[in-house]
């Protein structure tokens, strides 16, 4: 640095610059991952429309503060958030950036996939993770499957009787609890491949 004399700037003390950057170690930002959770920090992959979210994206940051902007997007057979956040400074250390959200009530069953985007010094990193939404079935869904199951029973008991043949009902009460329990389409259809099963193998010839 400059000296200045009395009177004045002596030219014989000379002077030094100092970098300031070079004193200071820049900031260094690495993503980690993305993912979701529940609406709190557990973290969840199955969700159902109306559940509270969280669209996640860790990472790890030294000689911070980092500056960055984070973009969530989610898509699956439709996009259902897409948010970018102001450049924000992120700092030292494991950080998980978060963006707060639902599952619109009308999105679809299916696999969507959360896309974060991190971009730090001009750079963008980008991570992805997969959820899935399932939508449970209604109430006429869940009495027709019940209805189906009787049918079942009605027709194997009269095969029986054809076949004079002894037959043994399957425990109703359990197969129609299944079937009120079912929170997916998919479920539903297990539990009516199971009433089906139980009615073929308790009907045994005499």
């Amino acid at each position: 640095m400059s000296t200045l004399a009395a009177g004045g700037y002596d030219p014989s003390a000379g002077f030094t610059v100092t970098d300031a950057s070079s004193s200071t170690p820049s900031a260094t930002l690495t993503v980690d991952r993305a993912f979701t959770t529940d609406g709190t920090t557990s973290e969840q992959a199955a969700f159902k429309p109306g559940d509270a979210i969280w669209y996640v994206v860790s990472m790890n940051v030294e000689n911070g503060p980092a500056r960055a902007t984070v973009q969530w997007r989610v898509a699956g057979s439709r996009e259902i958030y897409n948010y970018t956040s102001s450049p924000a400074d992120i700092s030292s250390g494991y950080q998980a950036p978060y963006a707060p959200s639902t599952i619109p009530k009308d999105a679809p069953s299916d696999t969507y996939t959360l896309t974060a985007y991190v971009t730090f010094n001009g750079s963008t990193t980008i991570r992805t993770s997969t959820f899935t939404v399932a939508n449970p079935p209604s109430p006429e869904s869940i009495a027709g499957a019940t209805k189906a199951v009787f049918q079942i029973v009605e027709s194997a008991n009269t095969a029986c009787n054809l076949l004079n043949c002894k037959y043994i009902p399957p425990d109703l009460g359990k197969v129609v609890t299944h079937i009120s329990h079912a929170t997916t389409i998919f479920e539903l259809g297990q539990a009516i491949v199971l009433s089906a099963s139980l009615a073929k193998d308790t009907a045994t010839l005499s």
